[in-house]
């Protein structure tokens, strides 16, 4: 049966003594190209002429080109949008692929002006950090293909788990008067037309830096609630695990304890991974057998390894004592070769510390390594394989979080809250439960000398039928960043905004 399959051209070669064009098309829905197969001896021969009754007028538009100028980089070249009609036939036995196209026509599109100036060569298909570089036109190759058909799918299994545990989708607003985090780091909005402040001044409104505190006021209406939207940060880091814009999965839940949550986070990470692995298989083939370790690392068995086992807790008082105990003794950890090393670090953490990159990463191979049977692990350092577990770091000092944690009431100055820890990425989200009790809530704003004025509705839903509540926050693309691979977090987001790089 003649058919038509409309795409763009990866490659053209001749062969067969300039009696035959292998024409390679792809149009996104799938690893690889469609292997095109044009003979001098039937082309043209059927499949209609530029002027078909049944073309749309669009189409008797498209110029039909002759065999020889298939060959001819100025009619065909890499990059330019066809539609060629023919019949689909099962390959030789010998081949590499199932089927190809036997085509009769071929007619361009969309040509490309000056096929050596085309951004996207040979050379830079397979290169993430030359991808970077072109932003409008990595789509079209085959590596950023594979990253962005992973993404889209990591993107569907968060709205199917949320669905599956009866989870509702709500969009707080993005243009916000408050500061979530505290941190001061939010961009302004202008021009300055919304109702003025109790002095009569314009009211300062910013990009929303979280969507946290609107959600804590719609969980009274549906219990659990949860977004997928973009949230800004003003910070100036520029590593290739920040963006100024990202992708913000956000969760709320009421009636909830600590441990709840974490189970509940371990239940998620766990599904979207799991998802992604199993709708995805070819497009990681690709990848691994593609892409160079210098732009991009296998996961898949280090993904699998870590979502089968149950996640490490542990809290951030013992954290700090492992990571002393681990440097005073000198111990070998496996490094991101797979050979064992000696642990150091740059600086002892204290117990009102913030962990660090490296005391992350000490963690997550730690943590890893233990979890490998000791009578296996000296095959897998052998192997080289990488070693690494989900670590979710507990009971944070409440002094360095945000003001809105629950706080302990056992005198330690501790808050209910985690971090959730993961090979390469580290960090990858943070929740805690909410401060629900108004005095205690209150007591905290007054000690940060905090103005309280854009949050007193925060504040006053503690007094109107306040429950225990908690949630948590997940950069999306680092998700992706850790499925995916790549070493930068500016591979997996389709325009990345970062620190002093906005040129879309």
């Amino acid at each position: 049966k003649l058919t038509s399959f409309y795409g763009w051209v990866r490659r053209t070669r001749v062969g067969g003594g300039g009696s035959i064009v292998f024409l390679d098309l792809y149009d996104g829905t799938r690893v690889g190209s469609l292997n095109c197969l044009v003979e001098e001896a039937t082309y043209l021969q059927e499949g209609g002429t530029d002027a078909a009754e049944d073309a749309t007028q669009d189409e008797q538009q498209y110029k039909t080109l002759t065999f020889d100028q298939l060959d001819q980089a100025e009619h065909l070249s890499l990059g330019c949008a066809v539609v060629v009609d023919g019949k689909i036939v099962l390959s030789p036995p010998t081949a590499t692929q199932d089927f190809e196209f036997q085509v009769s026509r071929v007619r361009v599109i969309g040509k490309v002006y000056d096929p050596i100036s085309y951004p996207l060569q040979k050379g830079t298909e397979k290169k993430m950090t030359s991808l970077r570089n072109l932003p409008f036109y990595r789509f079209r190759s085959q590596a950023s293909q594979c990253v962005f058909r992973i993404r889209s799918k990591l993107d569907m299994a968060v709205h199917l788990f949320m669905d599956q545990e009866d989870v509702q989708l709500t969009d707080p607003n993005i243009m916000t008067v408050s500061d979530c985090e505290g941190a001061g780091e939010t961009f302004g909005v202008s021009p300055l037309m919304f109702s003025n402040d109790a002095e009569g001044n314009p009211l300062q409104v910013g990009l929303t830096v979280s969507s946290q505190l609107p959600l804590e006021a719609t969980i009274c209406g549906f219990r659990q609630v949860y977004t997928c939207q973009k949230s800004f940060r003003a910070e100036k880091s520029d590593t290739a695990k920040h963006l100024a814009e990202f992708l913000h999965v956000e969760y709320e839940g009421a009636f909830i304890t600590l441990d709840q949550l974490i189970a509940q986070s371990e239940r998620f990470v766990k599904f979207v991974i799991n998802y992604a692995l199993d709708k995805c298989g070819e497009d990681f083939k690709w990848l691994e057998s593609k892409m160079a370790p210098t732009d991009m690392k296998p996961t898949r068995t280090l993904l699998k390894e870590c979502v089968d086992r149950p996640f490490v807790r542990i809290k951030h008082r013992d954290a700090i004592d492992l990571i002393r105990k681990l440097v005073k003794d000198k111990a070998k950890i496996p490094g991101d070769d797979g050979k064992l090393k000696r642990v150091k670090v740059k600086e002892l953490p204290g117990y009102e510390d913030d962990l660090g990159s490296e005391h992350e990463k000490i963690l997550v191979q730690y943590f890893g390594y233990e979890s490998v049977p000791e009578d296996q692990r000296e095959a897998y350092i052998k192997e080289g394989k990488e070693f690494g577990a989900f670590v979710f770091v507990t009971h944070w000092p409440l002094k360095i979080k945000s003001f809105y944690m629950a706080q302990a009431d056992d005198g330690s100055g501790e808050c209910l809250s985690f971090d959730l820890l993961c090979p390469r990425v580290g960090e990858l989200f943070g929740g805690s439960m909410r401060e629900w009790r108004f005095e205690k809530l209150d007591e905290e704003v007054k000690r940060r000398e905090m103005d309280v004025s854009p949050i007193q509705w925060f504040l006053d839903l503690r007094k109107s039928g306040s429950c225990p509540h908690g949630g948590w926050g997940m950069g999306f693309d680092r998700l992706c960043m850790l499925v995916c691979g790549v070493q930068s977090v500016r591979d997996v987001v389709p325009f990345p905004v970062y620190y002093g790089h906005c040129p879309y």
